[in-house]
Protein backbone atom coordinates (compact mmCIF):
# COMPACT_ATOMS: atom_id res chain seq x y z
CA UNK A 1 0.00 0.00 0.00
CA UNK A 2 1.15 3.51 -0.77
CA UNK A 3 1.47 6.10 2.00
CA UNK A 4 -1.75 7.82 0.97
CA UNK A 5 -3.66 4.54 1.06
CA UNK A 6 -2.27 3.74 4.51
CA UNK A 7 -3.36 7.19 5.70
CA UNK A 8 -6.92 6.55 4.51
CA UNK A 9 -6.93 3.08 6.08
CA UNK A 10 -5.77 4.43 9.45
CA UNK A 11 -8.15 7.40 9.31
CA UNK A 12 -11.18 5.13 8.87
CA UNK A 13 -10.23 3.09 11.93
CA UNK A 14 -9.37 6.25 13.87
CA UNK A 15 -12.79 7.80 13.27
CA UNK A 16 -14.94 4.73 13.78
CA UNK A 17 -17.11 4.37 16.89
CA UNK A 18 -18.54 0.97 17.73
CA UNK A 19 -21.46 -0.06 20.00
CA UNK A 20 -21.07 -0.86 23.66
CA UNK A 21 -19.43 -4.26 24.17
CA UNK A 22 -18.67 -4.70 20.47
CA UNK A 23 -14.91 -4.31 20.91
CA UNK A 24 -12.42 -2.16 22.74
CA UNK A 25 -11.74 1.41 21.64
CA UNK A 26 -9.90 0.57 18.43
CA UNK A 27 -9.26 4.24 17.62
CA UNK A 28 -6.73 4.48 20.46
CA UNK A 29 -4.78 1.61 18.87
CA UNK A 30 -4.17 3.56 15.66
CA UNK A 31 -0.87 5.43 15.26
CA UNK A 32 -1.50 7.69 12.29
CA UNK A 33 2.00 9.18 12.33
CA UNK A 34 3.69 5.79 11.94
CA UNK A 35 0.70 4.27 10.07
CA UNK A 36 0.53 1.30 12.43
CA UNK A 37 -1.90 -0.54 14.70
CA UNK A 38 -0.79 -1.48 18.21
CA UNK A 39 -2.06 -2.91 21.51
CA UNK A 40 -4.94 -4.82 19.93
CA UNK A 41 -6.60 -7.53 21.99
CA UNK A 42 -7.48 -10.96 20.60
CA UNK A 43 -11.15 -10.00 20.28
CA UNK A 44 -10.18 -6.80 18.45
CA UNK A 45 -8.38 -8.86 15.81
CA UNK A 46 -11.58 -10.87 15.33
CA UNK A 47 -13.64 -7.70 14.90
CA UNK A 48 -11.16 -6.29 12.39
CA UNK A 49 -11.09 -9.51 10.39
CA UNK A 50 -14.85 -10.07 10.44
CA UNK A 51 -16.27 -6.56 9.94
CA UNK A 52 -13.94 -3.57 9.92
CA UNK A 53 -11.17 -4.61 7.54
CA UNK A 54 -13.37 -4.54 4.40
CA UNK A 55 -14.75 -1.14 5.47
CA UNK A 56 -11.27 0.30 5.92
CA UNK A 57 -10.02 -1.15 2.61
CA UNK A 58 -12.87 0.22 0.48
CA UNK A 59 -10.94 3.35 -0.47
CA UNK A 60 -7.42 1.96 -0.15
CA UNK A 61 -7.28 -0.93 -2.60
CA UNK A 62 -8.19 -1.91 -6.12
CA UNK A 63 -11.40 -3.79 -6.73
CA UNK A 64 -9.67 -7.14 -7.23
CA UNK A 65 -7.61 -6.81 -4.06
CA UNK A 66 -10.62 -5.63 -2.09
CA UNK A 67 -12.77 -8.55 -3.28
CA UNK A 68 -10.11 -11.13 -2.44
CA UNK A 69 -9.42 -9.86 1.07
CA UNK A 70 -13.12 -9.37 1.81
CA UNK A 71 -13.89 -12.91 0.69
CA UNK A 72 -11.16 -14.10 3.03
CA UNK A 73 -12.85 -12.16 5.85
CA UNK A 74 -16.19 -13.72 4.94
CA UNK A 75 -14.79 -17.22 5.32
CA UNK A 76 -13.64 -16.57 8.87
CA UNK A 77 -16.86 -14.81 9.83
CA UNK A 78 -18.97 -17.76 8.68
CA UNK A 79 -16.68 -20.29 10.37
CA UNK A 80 -16.90 -18.38 13.67
CA UNK A 81 -20.70 -18.19 13.55
CA UNK A 82 -22.94 -19.74 16.19
CA UNK A 83 -24.78 -21.74 13.53
CA UNK A 84 -23.10 -23.81 10.82
CA UNK A 85 -24.88 -25.56 7.96
CA UNK A 86 -23.38 -28.47 6.09
CA UNK A 87 -24.31 -27.16 2.65
CA UNK A 88 -22.73 -23.78 3.43
CA UNK A 89 -19.53 -25.45 4.64
CA UNK A 90 -19.28 -27.48 1.44
CA UNK A 91 -19.50 -24.28 -0.61
CA UNK A 92 -17.03 -22.64 1.74
CA UNK A 93 -14.43 -25.27 0.88
CA UNK A 94 -14.48 -24.16 -2.76
CA UNK A 95 -14.48 -20.49 -1.79
CA UNK A 96 -11.43 -20.98 0.44
CA UNK A 97 -9.56 -22.63 -2.43
CA UNK A 98 -10.38 -19.83 -4.83
CA UNK A 99 -9.51 -17.02 -2.45
CA UNK A 100 -6.09 -18.51 -1.69
CA UNK A 101 -5.41 -18.68 -5.42
CA UNK A 102 -6.32 -15.02 -5.74
CA UNK A 103 -4.20 -14.03 -2.76
CA UNK A 104 -1.19 -15.71 -4.38
CA UNK A 105 -1.49 -13.15 -7.18
CA UNK A 106 -1.41 -10.26 -4.71
CA UNK A 107 1.06 -11.09 -1.93
CA UNK A 108 4.69 -12.22 -2.27
CA UNK A 109 5.55 -15.91 -1.72
CA UNK A 110 7.01 -15.20 1.73
CA UNK A 111 3.51 -14.30 2.95
CA UNK A 112 2.21 -17.84 2.48
CA UNK A 113 3.34 -19.60 5.62
CA UNK A 114 1.78 -22.79 6.95
CA UNK A 115 -0.78 -20.72 8.91
CA UNK A 116 -2.12 -19.13 5.73
CA UNK A 117 -2.33 -22.51 4.02
CA UNK A 118 -4.36 -23.96 6.93
CA UNK A 119 -7.34 -21.84 5.90
CA UNK A 120 -8.19 -24.40 3.23
CA UNK A 121 -8.70 -27.09 5.92
CA UNK A 122 -10.91 -25.05 8.26
CA UNK A 123 -14.28 -25.73 6.51
CA UNK A 124 -13.72 -29.50 6.71
CA UNK A 125 -12.66 -29.20 10.34
CA UNK A 126 -15.82 -27.23 11.16
CA UNK A 127 -17.91 -29.81 9.31
CA UNK A 128 -16.48 -32.60 11.46
CA UNK A 129 -16.18 -30.79 14.77
CA UNK A 130 -19.08 -28.34 14.80
CA UNK A 131 -19.04 -24.69 15.93
CA UNK A 132 -15.58 -23.45 16.76
CA UNK A 133 -16.57 -21.94 20.11
CA UNK A 134 -16.36 -25.36 21.75
CA UNK A 135 -12.91 -26.10 20.35
CA UNK A 136 -10.77 -22.97 20.32
CA UNK A 137 -8.25 -22.00 22.98
CA UNK A 138 -9.62 -18.68 24.23
CA UNK A 139 -11.41 -20.12 27.32
CA UNK A 140 -8.23 -22.03 28.23
CA UNK A 141 -6.10 -18.90 27.84
CA UNK A 142 -8.53 -16.91 29.99
CA UNK A 143 -8.40 -19.55 32.71
CA UNK A 144 -4.59 -19.59 32.63
CA UNK A 145 -4.60 -15.81 33.06
CA UNK A 146 -6.92 -16.22 36.03
CA UNK A 147 -4.48 -18.68 37.63
CA UNK A 148 -1.60 -16.34 36.88
CA UNK A 149 -3.35 -13.55 38.78
CA UNK A 150 -3.44 -15.75 41.88
CA UNK A 151 0.34 -15.50 42.15
CA UNK A 152 1.22 -12.95 44.82
CA UNK A 153 4.50 -14.48 45.94
CA UNK A 154 6.66 -15.17 42.89
CA UNK A 155 8.98 -17.34 44.94
CA UNK A 156 6.19 -19.92 45.37
CA UNK A 157 3.98 -19.71 42.27
CA UNK A 158 2.50 -23.21 42.64
CA UNK A 159 1.51 -22.65 46.25
CA UNK A 160 0.04 -19.24 45.45
CA UNK A 161 -2.13 -20.73 42.71
CA UNK A 162 -3.29 -23.55 45.00
CA UNK A 163 -4.17 -21.18 47.85
CA UNK A 164 -5.94 -18.73 45.55
CA UNK A 165 -7.95 -21.46 43.85
CA UNK A 166 -8.94 -22.97 47.21
CA UNK A 167 -10.03 -19.57 48.56
CA UNK A 168 -12.24 -18.95 45.53
CA UNK A 169 -13.81 -22.40 45.83
CA UNK A 170 -14.66 -21.73 49.48
CA UNK A 171 -16.22 -18.35 48.70
CA UNK A 172 -18.20 -19.89 45.84
CA UNK A 173 -19.51 -22.67 48.08
CA UNK A 174 -20.63 -20.22 50.78
CA UNK A 175 -22.24 -17.83 48.28
CA UNK A 176 -24.68 -20.51 47.16
CA UNK A 177 -26.36 -20.35 50.58
CA UNK A 178 -26.91 -16.57 50.51
CA UNK A 179 -30.37 -15.25 49.68
CA UNK A 180 -31.18 -11.94 48.00
CA UNK A 181 -27.51 -11.45 47.15
CA UNK A 182 -26.33 -11.10 43.56
CA UNK A 183 -23.48 -13.48 42.90
CA UNK A 184 -21.61 -14.47 39.77
CA UNK A 185 -23.92 -17.43 39.11
CA UNK A 186 -27.18 -15.45 39.05
CA UNK A 187 -25.85 -12.13 37.83
CA UNK A 188 -27.91 -10.97 34.83
CA UNK A 189 -26.15 -10.54 31.52
CA UNK A 190 -24.99 -7.12 30.42
CA UNK A 191 -27.73 -6.37 27.90
CA UNK A 192 -30.51 -8.57 29.22
CA UNK A 193 -33.04 -5.74 29.04
CA UNK A 194 -35.70 -7.27 31.31
CA UNK A 195 -37.44 -5.15 33.95
CA UNK A 196 -40.16 -6.04 36.42
CA UNK A 197 -42.24 -2.92 37.10
CA UNK A 198 -44.57 -3.46 40.04
CA UNK A 199 -46.07 0.04 39.99
CA UNK A 200 -48.35 -0.53 36.98
CA UNK A 201 -48.18 -4.30 36.88
CA UNK A 202 -45.76 -4.20 33.94
CA UNK A 203 -48.58 -4.11 31.38
CA UNK A 204 -46.52 -3.02 28.38
CA UNK A 205 -47.85 -3.16 24.83
CA UNK A 206 -45.95 -4.70 21.90
CA UNK A 207 -43.31 -6.27 24.20
CA UNK A 208 -41.71 -2.84 24.46
CA UNK A 209 -40.57 -3.26 28.05
CA UNK A 210 -36.86 -3.17 28.69
CA UNK A 211 -34.32 -1.78 31.10
CA UNK A 212 -33.99 2.03 31.23
CA UNK A 213 -30.52 3.50 31.67
CA UNK A 214 -30.23 6.33 34.16
CA UNK A 215 -32.97 8.44 35.69
CA UNK A 216 -36.03 9.47 33.71
CA UNK A 217 -37.23 13.00 33.08
CA UNK A 218 -40.83 14.17 33.10
CA UNK A 219 -41.72 15.86 29.80
CA UNK A 220 -44.81 17.20 28.10
CA UNK A 221 -45.39 16.26 24.47
CA UNK A 222 -46.52 18.85 21.96
CA UNK A 223 -49.72 18.30 19.98
CA UNK A 224 -48.03 16.89 16.88
CA UNK A 225 -45.78 14.48 18.78
CA UNK A 226 -48.67 13.24 20.91
CA UNK A 227 -50.83 12.58 17.85
CA UNK A 228 -47.99 10.83 16.00
CA UNK A 229 -47.11 8.56 18.92
CA UNK A 230 -50.76 7.74 19.70
CA UNK A 231 -51.61 7.04 16.06
CA UNK A 232 -48.64 4.68 15.68
CA UNK A 233 -49.91 2.65 18.63
CA UNK A 234 -53.46 2.50 17.25
CA UNK A 235 -52.47 1.50 13.72
CA UNK A 236 -50.36 -1.42 14.93
CA UNK A 237 -52.70 -2.82 17.58
CA UNK A 238 -54.59 -5.99 16.65
CA UNK A 239 -57.70 -4.86 18.53
CA UNK A 240 -58.27 -1.98 16.07
CA UNK A 241 -57.88 -3.89 12.78
CA UNK A 242 -61.64 -4.26 12.25
CA UNK A 243 -62.23 -0.59 13.02
CA UNK A 244 -59.46 0.41 10.62
CA UNK A 245 -61.09 -1.52 7.78
CA UNK A 246 -64.45 0.02 8.63
CA UNK A 247 -63.12 3.57 8.56
CA UNK A 248 -61.27 3.02 5.27
CA UNK A 249 -64.54 1.84 3.72
CA UNK A 250 -66.27 4.99 4.98
CA UNK A 251 -63.53 7.20 3.53
CA UNK A 252 -63.69 5.51 0.12
CA UNK A 253 -67.43 6.15 -0.02
CA UNK A 254 -67.03 9.77 1.05
CA UNK A 255 -64.20 10.47 -1.42
CA UNK A 256 -65.64 8.52 -4.37
CA UNK A 257 -66.79 11.58 -6.33
CA UNK A 258 -63.59 13.58 -5.88
CA UNK A 259 -61.40 11.53 -8.22
CA UNK A 260 -59.41 10.47 -5.19
CA UNK A 261 -56.67 7.88 -5.48
CA UNK A 262 -55.72 5.13 -3.06
CA UNK A 263 -52.91 7.35 -1.84
CA UNK A 264 -55.33 10.16 -0.99
CA UNK A 265 -57.49 7.74 1.00
CA UNK A 266 -54.46 6.47 2.93
CA UNK A 267 -53.32 10.02 3.74
CA UNK A 268 -56.76 11.01 4.97
CA UNK A 269 -56.98 7.81 7.00
CA UNK A 270 -53.61 8.52 8.63
CA UNK A 271 -54.61 12.06 9.54
CA UNK A 272 -58.02 11.37 11.03
CA UNK A 273 -58.28 7.77 12.27
CA UNK A 274 -57.38 8.51 15.90
CA UNK A 275 -59.93 11.33 16.04
CA UNK A 276 -62.65 9.21 14.40
CA UNK A 277 -62.00 6.32 16.80
CA UNK A 278 -62.29 8.59 19.84
CA UNK A 279 -65.56 10.02 18.53
CA UNK A 280 -67.07 6.60 17.77
CA UNK A 281 -66.20 5.21 21.20
CA UNK A 282 -67.49 8.31 23.01
CA UNK A 283 -70.88 7.83 21.30
CA UNK A 284 -71.31 4.48 23.03
CA UNK A 285 -69.96 2.05 20.40
CA UNK A 286 -69.78 -1.47 21.77
CA UNK A 287 -66.03 -2.16 21.89
CA UNK A 288 -63.71 -4.02 24.21
CA UNK A 289 -62.29 -2.40 27.30
CA UNK A 290 -58.85 -2.43 25.68
CA UNK A 291 -60.07 -0.40 22.68
CA UNK A 292 -61.91 2.00 25.01
CA UNK A 293 -58.71 2.86 26.86
CA UNK A 294 -56.76 3.16 23.61
CA UNK A 295 -59.36 5.45 22.06
CA UNK A 296 -59.18 8.03 24.82
CA UNK A 297 -55.50 8.52 24.10
CA UNK A 298 -52.41 8.60 26.31
CA UNK A 299 -51.40 11.09 28.94
CA UNK A 300 -49.58 14.11 27.53
CA UNK A 301 -47.07 13.82 30.36
CA UNK A 302 -44.47 11.15 29.51
CA UNK A 303 -41.27 9.70 30.92
CA UNK A 304 -38.18 10.48 28.88
CA UNK A 305 -35.01 8.38 28.95
CA UNK A 306 -31.54 8.83 27.48
CA UNK A 307 -30.69 5.15 27.31
CA UNK A 308 -32.53 1.84 27.00
CA UNK A 309 -31.60 -1.85 26.88
CA UNK A 310 -33.91 -4.17 24.95
CA UNK A 311 -33.61 -7.29 22.78
CA UNK A 312 -29.93 -7.66 23.65
CA UNK A 313 -29.05 -4.15 22.41
CA UNK A 314 -27.95 -1.12 24.42
CA UNK A 315 -29.30 2.11 22.91
CA UNK A 316 -28.26 5.68 23.72
CA UNK A 317 -29.75 8.88 22.38
CA UNK A 318 -27.60 11.04 20.14
CA UNK A 319 -27.19 13.68 22.85
CA UNK A 320 -26.05 11.11 25.44
CA UNK A 321 -23.26 9.69 23.29
CA UNK A 322 -22.01 13.03 21.98
CA UNK A 323 -18.86 12.96 24.13
CA UNK A 324 -18.50 9.18 24.28
CA UNK A 325 -16.24 6.89 22.30
CA UNK A 326 -19.07 4.43 21.63
CA UNK A 327 -21.90 4.64 19.11
CA UNK A 328 -25.21 3.24 20.34
CA UNK A 329 -27.68 5.49 18.54
CA UNK A 330 -27.84 3.69 15.19
CA UNK A 331 -31.26 2.14 14.52
CA UNK A 332 -32.63 -0.22 11.88
CA UNK A 333 -36.31 -1.01 11.41
CA UNK A 334 -37.71 -3.36 8.80
CA UNK A 335 -41.23 -2.18 8.01
CA UNK A 336 -43.98 -3.19 5.60
CA UNK A 337 -44.58 -0.15 3.38
CA UNK A 338 -46.95 0.72 0.55
CA UNK A 339 -44.98 1.96 -2.47
CA UNK A 340 -46.67 4.23 -5.02
CA UNK A 341 -45.26 4.68 -8.51
CA UNK A 342 -46.92 8.11 -8.73
CA UNK A 343 -49.58 10.21 -7.02
CA UNK A 344 -52.24 8.65 -9.26
CA UNK A 345 -51.12 5.04 -8.78
CA UNK A 346 -54.23 2.95 -8.05
CA UNK A 347 -52.32 -0.30 -7.41
CA UNK A 348 -49.59 0.32 -4.84
CA UNK A 349 -47.14 -2.45 -4.03
CA UNK A 350 -46.57 -3.54 -0.46
CA UNK A 351 -43.11 -4.66 0.54
CA UNK A 352 -40.58 -4.68 3.36
CA UNK A 353 -38.21 -1.74 3.52
CA UNK A 354 -35.19 -1.22 5.78
CA UNK A 355 -35.21 2.19 7.45
CA UNK A 356 -31.96 3.53 8.92
CA UNK A 357 -31.98 6.19 11.60
CA UNK A 358 -30.27 7.88 14.54
CA UNK A 359 -32.00 7.71 17.93
CA UNK A 360 -33.03 11.12 19.23
CA UNK A 361 -35.55 10.48 21.98
CA UNK A 362 -36.97 7.66 24.12
CA UNK A 363 -40.42 8.15 25.65
CA UNK A 364 -42.79 6.01 27.67
CA UNK A 365 -46.47 6.62 26.94
CA UNK A 366 -48.93 6.00 29.74
CA UNK A 367 -52.55 5.18 28.89
CA UNK A 368 -53.74 6.31 32.31
CA UNK A 369 -52.21 3.41 34.26
CA UNK A 370 -53.89 0.80 32.04
CA UNK A 371 -51.22 0.36 29.37
CA UNK A 372 -47.70 1.57 28.77
CA UNK A 373 -45.59 1.54 25.64
CA UNK A 374 -41.99 2.60 25.00
CA UNK A 375 -41.32 4.44 21.74
CA UNK A 376 -38.10 5.49 19.99
CA UNK A 377 -38.01 8.71 17.99
CA UNK A 378 -35.34 8.75 15.30
CA UNK A 379 -33.96 10.88 12.50
CA UNK A 380 -34.71 8.64 9.51
CA UNK A 381 -32.60 8.73 6.35
CA UNK A 382 -34.55 9.08 3.12
CA UNK A 383 -34.61 5.48 1.87
CA UNK A 384 -37.07 6.36 -0.91
CA UNK A 385 -34.54 8.44 -2.84
CA UNK A 386 -31.07 7.77 -4.18
CA UNK A 387 -29.91 10.98 -2.53
CA UNK A 388 -30.57 9.41 0.87
CA UNK A 389 -29.50 5.78 0.38
CA UNK A 390 -27.40 3.87 -2.13
CA UNK A 391 -25.00 0.98 -2.52
CA UNK A 392 -21.38 1.45 -3.47
CA UNK A 393 -19.56 -0.65 -6.06
CA UNK A 394 -18.86 -3.33 -3.46
CA UNK A 395 -22.47 -3.59 -2.31
CA UNK A 396 -22.18 -1.79 1.03
CA UNK A 397 -25.28 0.16 2.06
CA UNK A 398 -24.64 3.88 2.48
CA UNK A 399 -26.96 6.51 3.96
CA UNK A 400 -26.98 10.30 4.01
CA UNK A 401 -28.52 11.94 7.07
CA UNK A 402 -28.70 15.35 5.45
CA UNK A 403 -31.71 13.88 3.58
CA UNK A 404 -34.36 12.96 6.14
CA UNK A 405 -37.94 11.72 6.05
CA UNK A 406 -40.61 11.56 8.77
CA UNK A 407 -39.03 14.46 10.63
CA UNK A 408 -42.17 15.03 12.67
CA UNK A 409 -42.83 18.51 11.28
CA UNK A 410 -46.28 17.45 10.01
CA UNK A 411 -48.86 15.39 11.83
CA UNK A 412 -48.92 12.70 9.11
CA UNK A 413 -45.23 11.88 9.61
CA UNK A 414 -44.20 8.80 11.57
CA UNK A 415 -40.99 9.51 13.51
CA UNK A 416 -41.82 7.00 16.27
CA UNK A 417 -41.34 3.22 16.35
CA UNK A 418 -41.72 0.63 19.10
CA UNK A 419 -38.59 -0.15 21.06
CA UNK A 420 -39.11 -3.86 20.37
CA UNK A 421 -38.94 -3.27 16.59
CA UNK A 422 -35.51 -1.70 16.54
CA UNK A 423 -32.27 -3.47 15.73
CA UNK A 424 -28.89 -1.85 16.13
CA UNK A 425 -26.49 -0.66 13.46
CA UNK A 426 -23.53 1.67 13.53
CA UNK A 427 -22.12 3.96 10.89
CA UNK A 428 -18.63 4.54 9.50
CA UNK A 429 -17.97 7.89 7.87
CA UNK A 430 -17.14 7.68 4.17
CA UNK A 431 -14.05 9.78 3.47
CA UNK A 432 -14.62 10.00 -0.28
CA UNK A 433 -18.13 11.51 -0.21
CA UNK A 434 -19.17 14.17 2.26
CA UNK A 435 -22.26 13.38 4.32
CA UNK A 436 -22.36 9.65 3.51
CA UNK A 437 -21.95 6.82 6.02
CA UNK A 438 -21.41 3.08 5.56
CA UNK A 439 -23.89 0.90 7.46
CA UNK A 440 -22.57 -1.93 9.65
CA UNK A 441 -25.04 -4.24 11.39
CA UNK A 442 -24.59 -5.35 14.97
CA UNK A 443 -25.67 -8.69 16.40
CA UNK A 444 -27.64 -8.83 19.64
CA UNK A 445 -25.93 -10.28 22.67
CA UNK A 446 -27.40 -13.27 24.52
CA UNK A 447 -29.59 -14.15 21.51
CA UNK A 448 -29.57 -17.69 20.15
CA UNK A 449 -30.88 -19.30 16.99
CA UNK A 450 -33.71 -21.65 18.01
CA UNK A 451 -34.18 -23.13 14.54
CA UNK A 452 -36.58 -20.60 13.00
CA UNK A 453 -35.55 -20.35 9.38
CA UNK A 454 -37.48 -17.11 8.90
CA UNK A 455 -35.37 -15.18 11.40
CA UNK A 456 -32.18 -13.50 10.39
CA UNK A 457 -28.94 -14.91 11.71
CA UNK A 458 -26.40 -12.18 12.06
CA UNK A 459 -23.69 -14.71 12.75
CA UNK A 460 -23.84 -15.98 9.17
CA UNK A 461 -24.02 -12.59 7.47
CA UNK A 462 -21.07 -11.91 5.21
CA UNK A 463 -19.14 -8.77 6.03
CA UNK A 464 -18.75 -8.30 2.25
CA UNK A 465 -22.37 -7.84 1.08
CA UNK A 466 -22.16 -8.90 -2.53
CA UNK A 467 -21.11 -12.30 -3.73
CA UNK A 468 -17.54 -12.23 -4.91
CA UNK A 469 -17.55 -15.71 -6.43
CA UNK A 470 -17.95 -14.27 -9.92
CA UNK A 471 -14.99 -11.97 -9.41
CA UNK A 472 -12.82 -14.60 -7.78
CA UNK A 473 -13.52 -17.21 -10.46
CA UNK A 474 -12.82 -14.89 -13.37
CA UNK A 475 -9.71 -15.62 -15.39
CA UNK A 476 -9.45 -12.19 -16.95
CA UNK A 477 -5.96 -10.79 -17.26
CA UNK A 478 -5.39 -8.28 -14.49
CA UNK A 479 -2.61 -5.77 -14.06
CA UNK A 480 -0.96 -6.73 -10.78
CA UNK A 481 2.07 -4.44 -11.07
CA UNK A 482 1.82 -1.32 -8.90
CA UNK A 483 2.88 1.74 -10.88
CA UNK A 484 1.66 4.34 -8.36
CA UNK A 485 4.35 3.68 -5.70
CA UNK A 486 8.10 4.16 -5.58
CA UNK A 487 10.29 1.24 -6.49
CA UNK A 488 12.00 1.24 -3.08
CA UNK A 489 8.74 0.60 -1.22
CA UNK A 490 8.37 -3.06 -0.23
CA UNK A 491 5.61 -2.95 2.41
CA UNK A 492 2.78 -5.31 1.54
Amino acid sequence: MAKGEKDVFCQVLKDIKVPDGYSSNISRCVNQKERKLHSLKSHDHHILLHDLLPIALRLSSSKQVMCSISEHCNIFKILCGKVLKVDELEKLQYRATMVLCQLEKIFPPTFFTIMVHLVIHLPLQAKLGGPVHYRWMYPIEQFLLKLKNYVRNKRYPEGSIAEGYLAEECVTFCSRYLEDVEIIFDKPSRNLGEVHDEEFGGNYLFHSHGQPIGKFEIAKLDTNSLAQAHRYVLLHHDATITLQSEYKTILRQQMRGRRSTARDVDLQFTKTFHGWLEEVVSRGRDVTEEVRFLAQGPNRIVKRYKGYIINGFCFHTKSRERLRRTQNSGCLVNSSTMSYASASDANPIQGNVDYYGILNDIIELDYFQKFKVVLFRCDWADVTNSRGIKKDKYGFSMVNFSRLIHTGAHVIYEPYVFSSQVKQVFYSKDLSESGWYVVIRNQAREVYDMGDESTESGSRTDCFPTSSERILSSNDDEQWVREDVNEDVYAA
